[in-house]
């Protein structure tokens, strides 16, 4: 609701999927030894194993076109 307690409507946003190359991209500029997130992995290892950003990127975009599908650790 907006000041004058009317609704907004809120404008689908479309989607575009992840490149690799963004994976690539932000990992490159990510501090190595900063505390991890969730998965608990330090950026250095994701650093250290490239083949990975490909499972990286399928993973990001699988949860971004079925959210429903994501661990509850991902939406909470």
């Amino acid at each position: 609701m907006d000041k004058k307690g009317t609704e907004k409507e809120i404008s689908h946003m479309d989607w575009r999927h992840i490149q690799i190359t963004e994976i690539t991209s932000y990992l490159s500029k990510a501090h190595n030894w900063k505390t991890p997130g969730n998965d608990q992995i330090q950026n250095y290892w994701l650093k250290a194993f490239p083949a990975t950003n490909r499972c990286i990127t399928k993973n990001f975009n699988a949860i971004t076109e079925e959210s429903e599908k994501a661990p509850d650790r991902l939406t909470t």
